[in-house]
């Protein structure tokens, strides 16, 4: 399992609070069980500042997105782009994340 492409956006790309898991089921084309992705659980809002159905969410699902490699970044910045991850999804539920303790 190599995870040098996620180490290198967590570590040099501003993705500090995101983390390194393993997909626990297929969803459709996003993914498939098994991929390696790294994943940011939601920031909680503060109570009175979103409506209890958003914290409660926040808990429980997170983003997802896959690094693309060093030479791909390298690629893109040259060129302007700053993209650095491909396939983000938003509202996926934690449960179907299995973290990599590191």
């Amino acid at each position: 399992m190599n995870i040098s492409n996620h180490l290198n956006l967590i570590n040099n790309h501003g993705f500090e609070k995101w983390k390194i898991g393993i997909v626990q089921c297929d969803a459709g084309m996003s993914w498939t069980k098994g991929d390696i992705c790294i994943f940011k659980p939601y920031d909680i809002p503060e109570y009175g500042m979103a409506l209890s159905e958003d914290i409660e969410r926040a808990k429980t699902h997170c983003a997802i997105e896959f690094p693309m490699t060093p030479e791909q970044i390298a690629e893109n910045m040259a060129e302007g782009n700053l993209i650095k991850s491909y396939r983000c999804c938003v509202g996926v539920p934690l449960n179907m994340i299995e973290e990599i303790k590191i």
